[in-house]
């Protein structure tokens, strides 16, 4: 991050600076024994980036804030919010390598921030929970795959005039549908007394 001060003018001095550094103005570019302020425009347009990137990352608008960020690393690579900050992004993508490494660097640059110690704990206990979901998978799965029936038969298949069918919904915002499948195929089959009811 550049040295050069930042001009806000009538920038509240409890808020964040908008430099970047994570201290409130007050303490940072706005400090009372600052030197004059010199407009540094680069920064000026990496915090305009940021603020960007943030929304959309609220906004779950993943692709567009890690975009954002790369664009600050292009040109601050060390920019230790958009390493950090992209490396939440690529975690919410379940990029866990990515995330690692963005967020490890960020904590190398400044490791007295508690938030990227955090994340960076999340990502490699996410990393510890993949393996062994992956580990749960290839064991269950190979003995559940007998129980598959492959393709899914038709709805109501092999239920013949007379017989009796009890359907039973969990109340899932689908039975409804599903329920009107289920008549569709019985007036398909010629099957009578078969109508949902919900």
């Amino acid at each position: 991050m550049s040295d050069a001060r930042v001009a806000m003018p009538g920038q509240p001095r409890n808020a964040p600076c908008p430099c970047g550094s994570g201290r409130r103005y007050k303490e940072c570019h706005g400090a009372l024994d600052a030197p004059s302020f010199a407009v540094d425009w680069g920064i000026r347009r990496r915090n305009v980036t940021l603020a960007a990137a943030l929304v959309a990352q609220k906004a779950g608008d993943i692709a567009s804030a890690a975009a954002a960020y790369r664009e600050v690393l292009a040109d601050v690579p060390d920019h230790f919010d958009a390493l950090h900050m992209l490396g939440v992004v690529l975690l919410q993508d379940d990029r866990l390598d990515e995330a690692e490494t963005l967020i490890a660097r960020a904590v190398s640059l400044r490791p007295e921030v508690a938030a990227a110690q955090q994340n960076l704990a999340i990502v490699r206990q996410a990393r510890v929970i993949a393996a062994d979901e992956e580990a749960i998978c290839r064991a269950v799965l190979p003995r559940l795959a007998r129980l598959c029936v492959d393709p899914v038969p038709p709805l109501l298949s092999g239920v013949s005039q007379g017989d009796a069918v009890l359907v039973v919904f969990a109340g899932s915002a689908g039975d409804v549908a599903l329920a009107q499948r289920i008549a569709a195929a019985a007036a398909a089959s010629g099957l009578s007394g078969c109508m949902p009811s919900l």
